[in-house]
């Protein structure tokens, strides 16, 4: 592997990333956008799923109990006319829910592409090692597109239990200790965001590089030490996946098409020729 600068790899790979599209249309890949279309509403209706079911359960378990324990809580404090105390903290909740909400719909949709669309990627990824290689067999190898398929939802699982649990790692430093310390919280509220977001894009690049180094013959803990050596590449790789799956409205669709799709050529055809 040639040692490159941070810069370097990330400039490749961006590279890597805009000839992507021209690879897809020569090589006539083309019918793989309805492919992954077709994946990415199955996706939506699966976030819908959970996010419904979700929303359920706060609304009964945590809503509706916190209504009628404030309600309560006037009527015996004898605050008569108080009623809009009740109304207002429900409402200050309800907001805290919706923005919370809005996180959680983000990183749940995350997480669900990534999982329910590693097999079609990983098929994808197999059929892209064989156009570059001009064979009929990957480095990966005589293992065939069954043990890719089963590798990449793997892997997939994998990164995101990891990203959980630096997630939930970062939450407790940059969130909760503040409440305690709270003379650093106008610091790290502050940055929270920057870095949870640069995570994101990490383990992005992260996942669409696994696809190139299982093309290689790397396992799931060889590809993640991998990832580690060639950071510029995975955040480069990452920022698009990131950007697009943040678009509103659009990025349900966006996010896996140009996102996920592109980047997987990307970083095949980097892995092939800047490595």
């Amino acid at each position: 592997m040639k040692t490159q600068s941070f810069a370097r790899q990330f400039y490749l790979a961006l590279v890597a990333y805009r000839r992507a599209f021209s690879f897809v249309k020569e090589e006539g890949l083309r019918h793989w956008y309805l492919i992954i279309t077709a994946g990415a509403f199955f996706c939506m209706w699966f976030v819908r799923l959970v996010l419904g079911a979700g929303a359920g359960w706060i609304e009964t378990e945590m809503l509706t109990p916190f209504r009628d324990n404030a309600s309560a809580a006037t009527e015996s404090w004898g605050w008569v006319g108080w009623d809009w105390v009740a109304g207002g903290l429900e409402r200050v909740v309800e907001w805290l829910v919706f923005v919370f909400g809005l996180w959680i719909q983000f990183k749940v949709t995350k997480f669900i592409v990534l999982i329910v669309l590693s097999p079609l990627y990983a098929i994808f990824a197999e059929l892209i090692a064989r156009r570059i290689r001009g064979s009929a067999m990957s480095d990966g190898g005589e293992r065939g597109w069954q043990w890719s398929l089963w590798r990449g939802l793997r892997s997939a699982l994998l990164l995101v239990g990891l990203e959980v649990g630096v997630g939930v790692v970062l939450s407790v430093i940059f969130l909760f200790i503040p409440l305690v310390i709270p003379a650093i919280g106008v610091v790290t509220w502050w940055l929270f965001p920057f870095i949870s977001g640069a995570v994101s894009i990490g383990f992005y690049g992260a996942a669409v590089l696994d696809y190139a180094w299982e093309q290689t013959g790397y396992d799931a803990r060889q590809s993640l030490h991998a990832t580690s050596s060639v950071l510029g590449a995975a955040m480069a790789l990452g920022l698009p996946f990131y950007v697009l799956m943040a678009l509103p409205f659009a990025g349900w669709l966006a996010g896996p098409l140009f996102g996920g799709m592109i980047c997987v050529v990307a970083a095949l055809t980097w892995n092939q020729h800047d490595v």
